[in-house]
Order: structure tokens, then C-alpha cells, then sequence
């Protein structure tokens, strides 16, 4: 979602997404990351997936100058385009600030008057007022404590275990604060419209968001086959999405005009163009490994095998 506002941005021509981010934020340039553009952080190419422990603070969460202040002092462990590792969290602030930067508004407040106010959303935003915390479904952590190799992966992607990151996405600071990466909150139904709004061409119900050559742009293949330095699997990314494959990827098989993205752990969103459908899975027990993920798993099979392509019915 985030990403989209930012193609938003770059339709308004606010900003040029091969621009540095620090045309936008001048002290990000420090420690050598004057090169890193808006591009490399949409396709997870920037350098900084790292998330150092003071960024995660809840209590900072309510602070936008703190936060930028420590995502400009982060230290790139590669060059710009060496290699894609994904940006659990950093990525987020960084693109947080460049559109408070450019339209003077926070994430929260030009995602509703931009997107949700539009499409008559009541819920899809980052984080919850106070008053509605109630609201909000109780995350678990489900399975067995994962191990080797599955716990380092973890907690090289998100910096902390399981549990402890349950115990964050329940903690009311981080449900009212802003995480551009980590807190959008809504329903099913409303997750599942802002995708079909970009299938659609970034039009719903006669209410245009974007344009189609937003949308283009923001689904345009990027990477392909290469190994995510963070998460060790060869996911293919656009410019802010996790794409579908040919073969089987995360929306089932022969599904490589799909586009989406994986949420904490077992959350799941994406529009896939071929099937005329959309599609949004949230959940709240959290598993990381567990044998009911054979199920999760296989409903994205039965959706990709079940429904139809653009003219598979007639083909057999």
C-alpha cells in the first residue's frame, strides 16, 4: 500500500522514482548512501534491510522526526542494485518521510484523504485511533518455537522471534503509531478492494485513484529468479510488490501476472489480472512453522488451479 501512494506521488509529479532519496531528504545522503534512489527502496535494492533495535521502539512510533532521523543514519551493508534483500521495516520509514517531505501530510492522514476517504474505507489505514484499539482482532503466536534455520531467518528479517514480535503487533503503541511497512490495519473486505481497485486500473466503482499507467509501473517486473538475501528464496519483486510466477509462487501456480504481498507471515493480499479476481487473506494466529500451513498454502492452490485464465476454460 505504501508503494502505491508513492506511484501516486510519482503520477502527481511530485517526485521521479529513479530519483536519490536524498533529493527529498538531504541528510539520508550520509554514509554513502547519496546513490540509493526511490527505485532501489521500492525493489528492495537499497542496501538497508538491517533494522537496528532503536527503530523498532514502540515508544518512537508517534515521533516521525525521531524515526527519520535514525532511518538517515542507517549504514548500507551493500551497494544500491547489488543485491535484493527485503526491507522489512526500513524501507517503510525512508518512503514515509519522502511523501511527508513532498506533500507535508504523515502516511496516515494522505492515505485517507488520498485512497480511503475515496473508496469509503473505514478501516484500511496505518494503525487505529486509541478509541478503536477494541477493534482490532488479538495476533497469537500459534505454533512451535521455530528453530534453525527458520528462526534466524526470522529474526535476520525482522530482528526479533516470533513471540516477541506478537507481542509488539499487540501492544497498543504500535496499533496507534504509524510503521509504513508493518502496521496497516483493516478488513478482509477492504484489503481486498484496494486490490481490485488496481486490477481494475486503479478505478473502483466508478472512482479513480490512479491511473492505469500507475499501476502499470508499480507491477512492472523488477527482479526475477534472483535469492533474497533476507528471506533465502527467490521471490520476484516490481517496484513495491511481490509477483507471481509461472510456475508456483506465493498465489499459487500459473499465476505470473499476479501481483501482491506477503503481510506478517500468513497475511496475504493480491489482484490477479488473468483470473479476474482479487483477493485478501488475514490472519491472526501466527504460526511461522506449523502443519497447518499445508492448508494456508493450498488455498491459494485451489484458487489458482479452480479459477480460469483469460481463455483457459476454452482450452481445457
Amino acid at each position: 500500500i505504501t508503494a502505491v501512494l508513492i506511484h501516486m506521488l510519482h503520477e502527481r509529479e511530485l517526485i521521479h522514482i529513479d530519483e536519490p532519496v536524498a533529493t527529498f531528504i538531504p541528510e539520508f545522503a550520509k554514509k554513502r548512501k547519496h546513490r540509493i534512489t526511490i527505485r532501489d527502496v521500492l525493489t528492495h535494492r537499497s542496501g538497508i534491510p538491517n533494522i537496528p533495535s532503536d527503530l523498532v521502539d514502540l515508544d518512537i512510533l508517534h515521533d516521525r522526526e525521531r524515526v527519520a532521523a535514525i532511518a538517515c543514519d542507517l549504514e548500507p551493508r551493500s551497494k544500491p542494485g547489488e543485491e535484493v534483500a527485503y526491507h522489512a521495516v526500513t524501507g517503510g520509514f525512508v518512503l514515509g518521510e519522502i511523501l511527508h517531505r513532498v506533500t507535508g501530510d504523515d502516511i496516515r492522514a494522505f492515505m485517507h484523504a488520498e485512497v480511503g476517504r475515496k473508496l469509503g474505507f473505514d478501516h484500511l489505514n496505518y494503525g487505529v485511533p486509541e478509541a478503536r484499539l477494541g477493534e482490532v482482532a488479538v495476533e497469537a503466536f500459534t505454533g512451535p518455537i521455530p528453530t534453525w534455520p527458520h528462526k534466524n531467518l526470522l529474526e535476520n528479517a525482522l530482528g526479533f522471534d516470533m513471540p516477541t514480535l506478537v507481542s509488539f503487533a499487540n501492544d497498543p503503541r504500535f496499533r496507534t503509531g504509524i510503521m509504513p511497512a508493518g502496521n496497516c490495519m483493516g478488513t478482509a473486505n477492504e484489503v481486498c478492494q484496494f486490490f481490485e481497485m488496481l486490477r481494475c486500473g486503479g478505478e473502483l466503482n466508478g472512482v479513480r485513484i490512479c491511473s492505469e499507467e500507475t499501476v502499470r509501473r508499480a507491477t512492472k517486473p523488477a527482479t526475477r529468479g534472483e535469492v533474497d538475501r533476507m528471506l533465502m528464496l527467490p521471490i520476484p519483486y516490481s517496484a513495491g510488490f511481490m509477483l507471481g510466477s509461472d510456475l508456483v509462487g506465493f498465489y499459487g501456480p500459473k499465476t505470473g501476472k499476479a501481483y501482491g504481498h506477503l503481510g506478517f507471515t500468513n497475511v496475504l493480499g493480491w489482484a490477479d489480472p488473468e483470473r479476474d479476481l482479487s483477493v485478501a487473506l488475514m490472519n491472526n494466529g501466527k504460526p511461522l512453522i506449523a502443519l497447518e500451513l499445508i492448508a494456508w498454502l493450498d488455498v491459494m492452490r485451489t484458487i489458482s488451479t479452480r479459477v480460469p485464465r483469460d481463455g483457459a476454460a476454452s482450452k481445457g
